[in-house]
């Protein structure tokens, strides 16, 4: 029995696979939910340390199909309310202080689990795909094993480079660059939340299709420690 990846996390690109094996497949998913039209992924990495449990609001939907054990068709096409490993009728919530098209919410045994939005065929910039005006508290730079090597902290430096985030084009057609280094930032909030995204520098591109530029590029560049002679 084959094994294939249909929904699979390539450098920071929600794609869906082709099936080469037909009947029999195993699919794997990641952890998605598709809701207004937006594919969003749970979010990983801890809290800050010390942080509350985010908030919700008002349930604002609920999802309608597991597709994890269920579908077994590896050319499935997601659709309003397809969700990798909740059950169906799972509801769905808005989460306190973020705009539901970039984060929402949903309750587990484990506690709240939040999901982040990747991929939204409306977002023509940045703003339209993350919510960080006047959230963000510090930005950090880490490498492909998420070893943190930088810390962005002043708050002028990081008010411009949020703002360089929100006003950048969006294309999430954009594969990222084969060749060049690729760094983590991880962008931690002033509730103690964080959401972390793949950049590579030599196109300027931040996960998911956010193409914030040089200027961009050049400030977190400046920020990592300089090579050991």
């Amino acid at each position: 029995m084959r094994r294939l990846t249909i929904a699979a996390l390539v450098p920071g690109l929600l794609a869906l696979g082709a099936c080469c094996g037909g009947q029999g497949a195993i699919i794997d998913w990641v952890n998605f939910v598709q809701w207004n039209g937006i594919t969003y992924l749970a979010a990983t990495g801890p809290t800050s340390t010390g942080a509350s449990e985010p908030a919700l609001e008002a349930q604002i939907a609920t999802t309608k199909r597991k597709l994890a054990g269920n579908e077994t068709d590896p050319s499935h096409k997601l659709q309003e309310g397809d969700a990798a490993f909740l059950e169906a009728g799972t509801p769905i919530y808005s989460v306190t202080g973020y705009r539901s098209a970039f984060r929402i919410g949903v309750k587990s045994a484990g506690g709240i689990v939040i999901y982040e939005a990747d991929t939204n065929p409306k977002a023509r910039i940045g703003a339209d795909l993350v919510d960080l005006a006047d959230k963000v508290d510090y930005i950090t730079i880490g490498d492909s094993s998420v070893r943190e090597l930088a810390a962005i902290r002043d708050p002028a430096v990081v008010a411009h480079l949020v703002g360089l985030i929100l006003q950048a084009p969006v294309d999430q057609s954009a594969q990222p660059p084969p060749v060049g280094p690729q760094y983590f930032l991880t962008i931690h909030f002033h509730d103690g939340t964080q959401t972390a995204r793949a950049f590579w520098p030599s196109t300027g591109q931040l996960q998911r299709g956010i193409v914030a530029g040089p200027e961009f590029a050049q400030a977190i560049l400046g920020a990592l420690p300089a090579p050991a002679a």
